[in-house]
């Protein structure tokens, strides 16, 4: 579905009464999804919620980068998502968020697209300017 489908979509479903949404939703009609694609390419996730990410590009090195222990130890840190095809490239990525107490999840949808591999969430919108992902 295209951006302007989704709006589209989204606003139909916005413009209908409470009844209409409950009875829709409970009997098993969809609630658009909005920012479909930014979500595909993040693992699932927001922009605004994504505090450090990587591509596999940069994941192919076997040290972990410091810009993710930082964010670990900001302490707005409330998971870790990990593409399950890169487990074992990931794994010392796994390691470092165990040892902060920071649970993961490894993850797979057909829907993912992109380079991003790694992805350490917030529990809470980020408002920094900076790109997060590490390419």
């Amino acid at each position: 579905m295209t951006d302007k489908g989704e709006l589209e979509a989204a606003r139909r479903f916005g413009n209908q009464s409470e009844l209409a949404k409950t009875l829709q939703v409970e009997s098993g009609g969809l609630v658009p999804q909005l920012k479909r694609r930014e979500r595909a390419q993040l693992l699932g996730q927001l922009r605004e919620r994504v505090l450090w990410g990587v591509t596999k590009q940069a994941l192919d090195s076997k040290a972990v980068h410091p810009a993710f222990v930082q964010a670990l130890d900001s302490g707005r840190c409330e998971r870790l998502l990990v593409r399950s095809d890169v487990i074992t490239l990931a794994m010392s990525y796994v390691l470092q968020a165990t040892a902060h107490h920071i649970p993961y999840t490894f993850v797979q949808s057909p829907e993912f697209t992109g380079d991003v591999t790694v992805v350490l969430v917030s529990d809470c919108p980020i408002e920094e300017s900076h790109d997060p992902i590490i390419n």
